[in-house]
């Protein structure tokens, strides 16, 4: 008998088809959805048509129906205008956060309810919970590729109606069943710089930015990895996400301002607005305003917000 119908995001990569594989093992009547951020007359977005030739490949290669939908106003309006607004007030956004919100658990979760299906799934390497304070986000058992981070403002009620098979595999596992099933693909990966070249009589050592100064249009910039002015206490929250029943007093847990970083000890105030104040019990490296700070309990994510600013601590305050 059908577990029920899922729809998986596909996207031509070897998570998303080592989800639908699995699922499809473990009796879900699977069917494949191609989502499309961008118009197609984007050329700097072509890849597009390449990656949709990728899922459909991988829907033939299961035996599953590929749907294949565009979510290119949604994106632009809800992703990619944030983005841009937030970029011209100085800040430093996280679309990754919103585009896993407004697009792939809000505008494709509801395509695939009107598909009929009861759950929407993804390769996202997250674990989902079922309790009685309804469904919780865990990180992954595989802790490297972990991206909890990313998926701390979705609602609870869509984590609800979503599958993540992943959550409990390590990567190289996936790759393995990817290479069983005939499902090679790869990830690359870039980085780049400030394009900053050294000072005369000064060590040759990588520039970064400290600050912006909005009013003046210009960046402040020190050199070196450890600069002091690369440092921070504690930071300040707009409307804090819960994932779990709200905390109305200040409490300790781990805190990450950023994806891949190390959870760090500190405590968590949360303000009568909605607002938080975070205090790291060590000073954190380059805190961004337009980030996301994300707070952990053990494995378990309680939620997050976008920093809006740097706050002293209480021993800064008193020496300033």
């Amino acid at each position: 008998m059908s577990a029920g119908r899922v729809i998986v995001g596909l996207s031509g990569g070897v998570d998303s088809a080592v989800a639908a594989l699995l699922l499809r093992q473990a009796g879900w009547e699977v069917q494949g959805l191609f989502m499309s951020n961008w118009e197609e007359d984007d050329d700097a977005y072509c890849t597009s048509a390449r990656d949709f030739q990728d899922a459909r490949a991988v829907a033939a290669e299961l035996g599953i129906a590929l749907h294949r939908a565009s979510f290119a106003g949604e994106y632009r309006e809800r992703v990619f205008g944030h983005f841009l607004r937030e970029h011209r007030a100085g800040r430093t956004p996280n679309p990754d956060v919103l585009c896993n919100r407004e697009i792939k658990f809000g505008v494709a979760l509801q395509w695939a309810r009107r598909l009929g299906a009861s759950h929407f799934a993804t390769g996202h390497y997250a674990r989902l919970q079922p309790g009685p304070e309804g469904t919780g986000l865990y990180k992954a058992r595989d802790g490297a590729k972990d991206q909890s981070y990313f998926l701390h403002a979705v609602a609870g009620e869509e984590l609800a109606r979503t599958l993540m098979p992943l959550g409990e595999l390590q990567k190289s596992a996936v790759r393995e069943r990817a290479r069983r099933a005939g499902l090679p693909f790869y990830t690359l990966g870039q980085r780049g710089g400030l394009g900053l070249g050294g000072r005369h009589g000064h060590p040759e050592q990588p520039w970064y930015v400290a600050a912006k100064d909005g009013a003046r249009n210009t960046l402040i910039v020190v050199q070196g990895h450890d600069h002091p002015l690369l440092s921070s206490g504690a930071l300040t929250t707009g409307a804090w996400q819960w994932l779990a029943p709200p905390r109305r007093e200040a409490f300790r847990c781990s805190v990450k301002v950023r994806y891949r970083q190390a959870d760090q000890p500190a405590l968590l105030e949360p303000r009568a607005d909605g607002t938080a104040r975070v205090v790291f019990e060590q000073p954190q490296r380059a805190v961004t305003p337009g980030q996301y700070a994300v707070a952990y309990e053990g494995e378990r994510c309680l939620g997050g917000a976008v920093i809006e600013g740097i706050a002293p601590t209480v021993s800064q305050a008193a020496a300033a």
